[in-house]
């Protein structure tokens, strides 16, 4: 649903009638986004939490995780900062760097802090010491520059926003975004 429904009625109705999984604390959401000539990356969360904490952010990228291995076959999360590795610090730095820690003592492959830049493109990536990351998957730091930036790829990059896909549900459900 959701062609003339708000996000949120979508989220409240689905709670409602499906329910969370057992193990899912949290809803979350993801835009599969295909680009021209081919690539896609899943990006998240950029439509269900407003600002979400360490513990809320490992949740999403367990969720992405899984989603990502779905569509992908196996997932490769950057966790997305406006520093990357150790060239910045502040609080919002070293929430990215303890959830992409957190996520790799789970097993999931998590590169962060990560510019978006350093994420996306290997030369770069390599340049400021994170190596070849190759993200398949986006998780930004909150809902402000997930929205934006899925929004950027689509008038920009001329990127097919497919989502948002909805995470965390006991059955599969997806918003159609007006």
């Amino acid at each position: 649903s959701g062609a003339a429904t708000e996000t949120a009625t979508v989220l409240r109705a689905g709670l409602r009638a499906v329910g969370l999984k057992p193990d899912a604390p949290l809803i979350c959401s993801s835009f599969l986004m295909s680009f021209p000539g081919g690539r896609q990356l899943l990006f998240g969360d950029c439509a269900v939490n407003i600002d979400p904490n360490a513990e809320q952010l490992v949740h999403i990228g367990q969720h992405l995780a899984t989603a990502a291995e779905a569509l992908f076959g196996e997932a490769r999360l950057a966790l997305l900062s406006y520093s990357t590795g150790t060239s910045g610090a502040g609080a919002s730095v070293d929430v990215v760097r303890a959830v992409a820690e957190a996520l790799q003592a789970k097993g999931v492959t998590a590169f962060g802090p990560i510019q978006g830049d350093a994420a996306l493109n290997p030369e770069i990536g390599a340049r400021k010491g994170m190596g070849e990351a190759r993200p398949n998957t986006l998780i930004f730091p909150n809902i402000n520059a997930g929205n934006i930036g899925y929004k950027l790829m689509q008038e920009l990059a001329g990127a097919q926003a497919i989502g948002p896909l909805l995470h965390g549900f006991a059955r599969p459900m997806a918003d159609l975004s007006r």
